[in-house]
């Protein structure tokens, strides 16, 4: 079974302004750079000419310049502040995909959270 985790903020993060890129499976994206600090990450371009950072565990980019979605994905990142408290739910290349008190959810830097076991999740 798996355990709950949540986290504790130790450091702010703020999300970029914008429409974040979102990807369904089977879509098709333009492959860009890879980040210079987070490498397991690519700069991706949707046919509707939206962008952002796509972990490459979410795609299959075996056709050179192009990728296919693996599964969904979305690029949204969220607003936290220090001792907010969050559910951690997903780590992907340095950053956690998380859930906050209010139900808003997106990712983080993975050194903005300290991450802790549930007290119930045994």
């Amino acid at each position: 079974m798996l355990k709950s985790l949540h986290g504790t903020v130790v450091a702010p993060h703020t999300a970029p302004d914008g429409m974040p890129l979102t990807v369904r499976k089977g879509d098709r994206v333009r492959l860009g750079q890879r980040h210079e600090r987070w490498t397991e990450y690519a700069w991706c371009t949707d046919a509707s000419g939206s962008s952002g950072w796509v972990p490459f565990n979410v795609l299959d980019a075996r056709e050179g310049s192009e990728a296919t979605a693996v599964q969904d994905y979305s690029a949204q990142e969220l607003h936290i502040q220090p001792g907010d408290r969050l559910r951690l739910m997903w780590k992907a290349g340095g950053w956690w995909w998380c859930e906050n008190s209010d139900g808003d959810r997106g990712w983080i830097p993975t050194e903005c959270v300290e991450p802790e076991e549930h007290p119930g999740a045994a």
